[in-house]
């Protein structure tokens, strides 16, 4: 009898080995990629891949467009405080993009540093990372955030959140999470399995997701974070603020294209400015929505356009982030800070079931090329389907040939180049001198726009066979 149960038992091993076998043998064949930062660390690269939060900055001089960018070693962009922060210190930290971080902005002009001098003696951390959206932002709070011991967070977080893309942050950070746990890196059977489960399951943390490589990624029409995860997150934040003893303030960034009127409305963030706004007033703290003094600082010289006060279609120039610094100097003053901290309230209530995404669909997705640093967590596959909108739904159209040429001369530098297609931006430049450049602009027909620093406008249609642009000033 014994010598049968151990035949048995042998069997059964056997048996269960060889189905194990196949199926790993299975699983592996069909394997798909997972996110990972796939971009390379150069001396003038700033973003490099984090194992938490996806990506983060790379400490070092880094080159920031036509300037440097000094990232410390802690991941933030200089100067951060090193010691413990003294009794009368005020420490404001802000959180959000690459508009608050201060894209092709130096060290001493981005928001933070302009903050730091109008605020005379405190200390102003420029928290703010490229790309990042709330998701990552309370991930950074909970890793180096709250041990710097701010007394006030400026919470900017907006564009990230508000995109377009194949997959929500929720998903890919619940990826990353699983990743770095290493057992779903031993076994593509193992991840198949939890894949398959956290489909089904997916739980607050999010599902587990891979994709085939080099297989296109999936349209991009989902928000990196829903409307009502938004609001959550902002809750949240500003409840752990409050548990510390921690004011906050809501910022909406400005946008271009409201306040030159080139895109019409419903706009596909506004929930989300809602958003800001119903959290804000639940909490009794500011907010403060930046377009609108944006929009009448351009009236006050509207022949110079939006050139002293945008790089580009999305980040503020260096008198941008004086302007922001300004707004939110002024907003602490009227309201007391510091002595009125500006705590959150511990008894706010909020309705979640109001917090809906109106946008229309057709809103949906990103322009064709346009590379978002999700992309860069998927470099194996084929990038084409993130920017192209859902069948029947409106979208630029790829052109035959993808390059404008741009040329200038005359004017007075910096100049700014913007192309849009069907009222999407899908590239942007700024010179810093009269010359030639080529630019891959998908889409057709395209709007060519440049401004001079002086405020001289150059704007061109082109058709699909004219891709030349001559701007002479």
């Amino acid at each position: 009898m014994a010598i049968a149960a151990r035949r048995k038992a042998a069997f059964a091993l056997v048996v269960t080995g060889v189905a194990l076998g196949l199926g790993e043998w299975a699983a592996r064949s069909t394997d798909g990629e997972m996110p990972q930062w796939s971009a390379r660390d150069t001396p003038s690269v700033v973003m490099t891949g984090h194992p938490s939060r996806l990506w983060g900055l790379a400490p070092g001089e880094r080159r920031n467009v036509d300037t440097v960018a000094t990232v410390a070693a802690i991941g933030l962009r200089a100067p951060v405080p090193t010691g413990a922060r003294g009794a009368d210190e005020q420490r404001v930290m802000i959180l959000g993009d690459s508009s608050f971080f201060g894209f092709g902005v130096a060290d001493d002009q981005t928001m933070a540093a302009h903050l730091a001098r109008r605020l005379g003696g405190a200390t102003v951390i420029n928290g703010a990372i490229p790309g990042y959206s709330t998701e990552q932002s309370m991930r950074l709070m909970d890793e180096v955030g709250w041990a710097l011991d701010p007394t006030l967070l400026v919470v900017a977080n907006f564009w990230s959140d508000t995109n377009f893309e194949p997959f929500s942050d929720r998903d890919l950070l619940r990826t990353a999470d699983a990743q770095r746990s290493g057992w779903i890196g031993r076994s593509a059977l193992v991840r198949w399995l939890a894949i398959a489960v956290s489909a089904v399951r997916p739980g607050a943390g999010g599902r587990i997701v891979t994709w085939p490589r080099g297989k296109p990624l999936p349209d991009a029409t989902e928000r990196r974070v829903p409307v009502d995860a938004y609001a959550r997150n902002l809750d949240a934040l500003i409840r752990a603020a409050r548990a510390r003893g921690i004011g906050v303030v809501l910022f909406t960034p400005p946008s271009p294209v409201e306040i030159e009127a080139t895109v019409r409305p419903p706009h596909q963030w506004e929930p989300y400015r809602l958003a800001q706004q119903t959290v804000a007033a639940a909490h009794g703290i500011p907010h403060i929505d930046a377009t609108a003094p944006f929009a009448a600082a351009v009236g006050f010289a509207p022949e110079k356009g939006l050139a002293p006060w945008f790089l580009d279609d999305l980040h503020p120039t260096a008198n941008g982030q004086r302007l922001m610094a300004k707004l939110v100097d002024r907003t602490l003053d009227s309201r007391g800070w510091p002595e009125s901290p500006l705590l959150g309230k511990a008894d706010a209530e909020l309705n979640w079931d109001a917090f809906v995404d109106t946008t229309p669909a057709s809103r949906a997705g990103r322009p064709t090329g346009d590379r978002s640093p999700i992309a860069n967590l998927f470099s194996g596959t084929d990038q084409s389907g993130a920017g192209a909108p859902p069948p029947g739904q409106s979208g630029p159209t790829p052109a035959a040939s993808t390059a404008v040429t741009v040329r200038i001369a005359g004017g007075e530098p910096p100049y700014a180049v913007t192309v849009q297609s069907n009222g999407a931006t899908v590239a942007s430049a700024r010179v810093k001198e009269p010359r030639s450049l080529t630019l891959e602009a998908p889409g057709t027909p395209l709007v060519v726009t440049v401004t001079d620093g002086a405020g001289g406008r150059t704007v061109a249609e082109l058709s699909a066979g004219d891709r030349t642009v001559n701007a002479a000033f």
